[in-house]
């Protein structure tokens, strides 16, 4: 069974999704766009192509949490939960195991994970994230969880780290003591578990006191603010997140009220534009560079909720062509996408110009699919299941749309032979002149790719065709944008 949504509340309660039909592509359990309020509670996820719960654009209201809680995610192809710029709590889920990912966090997502504190051994957990087959737990930049205790997070065979993020941070800024690593964690090799090692503050052992550590400031300060929330007191909200981010800039609380203050600014003065001011020019932000990064980000956003969606698409499109890495470069890409679609759904077909129209989106089952896709680009360790599939169904001779696209230093140009022959790849601009040759040689049976380097080449639509044994089978085009 899938579950596709959009906007509003979702209850999902007690349900069984088992992929009995063997439904194949990018189909997910549980397909939540765009909402503000959520509970998927007690429920058995498992045996879906992609995601067991993906949430795309989910930010959050004020009076309602976003939950996932109590509920069996297993065997599915990608990620047991996938949370792409989306406000969520994950608590007490039995088991979140054997998918190819546990948990991905990405794009500013704001995740809170906890299981139970009372527990004193492995088997008593609330929360196990298990035997993943690849990490258990993966954020990108700006997406750390703000808050990991009590979890058991570990994997028998410990192949691949348990803990990842791509963040370039500051040493020990991202707290994951307090959780239970299984009996096969060896603390003299934590290189093995968290990855980049020295991103973390971490115990080998879940080592419960009693009674409980006393709560920082800051945590102090933090849970002050959602009570606020809570209490529809969302001027006394703002003020205490303003205050937790000039008093402890490097905290990752400070990170999560840079995003809760967007979320909240609607019910306070709605006035996006001293929003966006606050975050460009903010000396507390400046003074810490992962602040910094997100609030250029958060302060786009403010254009996006404002509609000036002119400024907001440039913003995008200019970190396309010149992104300072290919997860900011597929972000940037999939947000654009969302904003063409908000546009294109909203009155504004005529009021903008755009320099890649191939991203707008005529129903959100589109702009989805390219979601899944973009990520897919992301989470490779050996192949994401998404870019499995769409290599499996290539034809003999016929070549994959080149990912990434837009690509800046390098991209991968896909193709399948049925039988071993000789492969070549020319590479043409738009008047038709060759501008560069990729001789494969001999390639055996089998799907294969050529990494090509623009070396030289100025931006602009160049395209590239596949011969096999000297016939062209098969031409694309792609986008060079440095």
């Amino acid at each position: 069974m899938y579950i596709y949504k959009h906007s509003g509340t979702a209850i999902i309660h007690n349900c069984l999704f088992d992929n009995q039909n063997f439904l194949t592509g990018n189909v997910s359990a549980i397909y939540l766009s765009s909402y503000k309020e959520f509970s998927i509670d007690g429920c058995t996820i498992k045996n879906y192509p992609n995601n067991g719960i993906s949430l795309s654009n989910c930010d959050v209201s004020s009076y309602f949490d976003q939950i996932i809680s109590n509920n069996w995610i297993y065997n599915n192809g990608n990620a047991g939960i996938n949370s792409f710029l989306s406000f969520v709590q994950i608590i007490d889920n039995p088991s979140i195991s054997n998918n190819n990912y546990g948990i991905i966090s990405n794009n500013n997502s704001n995740v809170f994970i906890e299981g139970n504190y009372n527990a004193h051994f492995l088997y008593e957990t609330s929360q196990k994230i298990k035997n993943n087959n690849i990490n258990q737990l993966i954020a990108s930049s700006n997406s750390f969880p703000y808050w990991i205790k009590w979890n058991a997070i570990y994997d028998d065979d410990t192949e691949q780290p348990l803990v990842v993020c791509s963040s370039e941070s500051e040493k020990d800024l991202f707290d994951i003591t307090f959780n239970a690593w299984g009996d096969l964690f060896n603390p003299e090799l934590p290189h093995n578990y968290f990855s980049p090692i020295d991103y973390y503050t971490w115990i080998p052992f879940w080592d419960l006191p009693n009674p409980p550590p006393p709560k920082s400031d800051e945590e102090i300060l933090f849970e002050s603010a959602k009570l606020k929330v809570e209490q529809q007191d969302f001027s006394g909200a703002k003020s205490d997140y303003l205050s937790l981010v000039t008093s402890y800039p490097n905290s990752v609380f400070a990170q999560a009220s840079l995003k809760y203050l967007l979320t909240l600014e609607k019910h306070v003065t709605n006035d996006y534009l001293s929003l966006k001011a606050y975050y460009l020019n903010d000396t507390s932000i400046h003074s810490n560079e992962l602040l910094l990064k997100i609030s250029y980000s958060l302060a786009n956003w403010c254009d996006v909720y404002s509609e000036n969606y002119q400024i907001a698409i440039d913003w995008f499109e200019n970190v396309i062509e010149d992104p300072p890495s290919l997860e900011d470069s597929v972000f940037a890409i999939i947000d654009l996408g969302y904003v063409y679609f908000l546009m294109e759904n909203g009155g504004f077909k005529s009021s903008y110009s755009c320099k890649y129209p191939q991203y707008k989106f005529t129903s959100q089952e589109e702009y989805s699919e390219s979601v899944d896709f973009h990520l897919s680009l992301l989470y490779d360790d050996g192949l994401s299941e998404t870019m499995q599939n769409n290599i499996a169904q290539l034809k003999t001779g016929e070549l994959l749309q080149n990912v990434p696209n837009p690509f800046n230093s390098s991209t991968q140009l896909w193709y399948k032979l049925d039988d071993q022959a000789n492969a070549i790849i020319d590479i043409f601009d738009f008047t038709g002149k060759k501008v560069n040759s990729i001789n494969q040689g001999i390639k055996e049976q089998g799907s294969h790719y050529a990494v090509f380097e623009p070396s030289g080449m100025a931006n602009g639509i160049y395209f590239y065709s596949l011969k096999v044994n000297g016939i062209v089978t098969d031409t694309k085009k792609m986008t060079l944008m440095k």
